[in-house]
């Protein structure tokens, strides 16, 4: 398709994975995509992870869109979970992006219509409620992503993972598990913890984790939390250098 359009104004890729975020790009072929793509110029959209995040790779801009009628927490836009539909009008100079968010958008009446769409039922566990904090060296450790895995998880595969919450400046974060701030089963869990380089910086150029790694997996963590039903459950994170 590239080959037939070779002086195209501007070239719009949509796709459904962020390939370009994932671990081989030779492997998964995106390697090969943007050595296709280059000498043009051209945009990328792509779904499945359910997080907006702007990226920029070669000069050129990536967008992962948040759910746009798929599942999410919906803790904000600081989480990137919202949902939106994307505006896109081409300018001389690009596309232009408007993100327009779902829960704005009423009819004359103001009133939230109501829908007979069944949805999906999910079969949800009791939660309680968790609040923590995270440190460094003692600090406190801003932005970085709390997920708490099943005790026996060797892989952050999607199935051992239960919950997670974001830091705040001063270290604390809440956890969330099937809404935005819900809590999380009782249950014993491993912690990783991952802070990315310009995670919030909206043209964040690359997946580097800034934490010491023994953090960054299920089997390499040291980090142990228990959560107790009918309990005030609170625990410090204390990561080291």
């Amino acid at each position: 398709m590239l080959d037939e359009n070779p002086n195209v104004r501007w070239t719009l890729v949509f796709m459904h994975h962020p390939l370009w975020a994932m671990a081989d790009l030779e492997k998964n072929g995106w390697h090969e995509m943007e050595k296709n793509l280059a000498g043009r110029k051209y945009t990328v959209f792509c779904g499945h992870v359910h997080r907006y995040q702007k990226y920029v790779r070669n000069g050129m801009n990536y967008y992962q869109l948040a759910t746009t009628g798929g599942g999410s927490k919906l803790r904000g836009t600081k989480y990137g979970e919202f949902d939106q539909i994307v505006w896109l009008t081409m300018k001389k100079d690009g596309p232009l992006i408007a993100n327009i968010m779902l829960d704005g958008v009423l009819p004359e009446d103001l009133k939230v219509p109501e829908s007979d769409e069944k949805g999906v039922v999910r079969k949800m566990q009791p939660l309680v409620a968790f609040r923590g904090k995270a440190t460094l060296d003692g600090a406190p450790l801003k932005g970085a992503m709390v997920h708490f895995y099943k005790k026996n998880a060797t892989t952050a595969g999607k199935f051992d993972h239960v919950g997670d919450g974001m830091t705040e400046a001063d270290g604390s974060f809440t956890l969330s598990t099937y809404n935005a701030f819900d809590g999380i089963p009782a249950g014993e869990y491993v912690v990783v913890v991952v802070s990315f380089v310009n995670a919030e910086d909206p043209e964040m150029k690359e997946g580097t984790n800034r934490l010491p790694v023994r953090y960054a997996k299920p089997a390499t963590t040291p980090l142990r939390v228990v959560v107790k039903a009918d309990e005030k459950n609170e625990a410090t994170l204390e990561l080291t250098k």
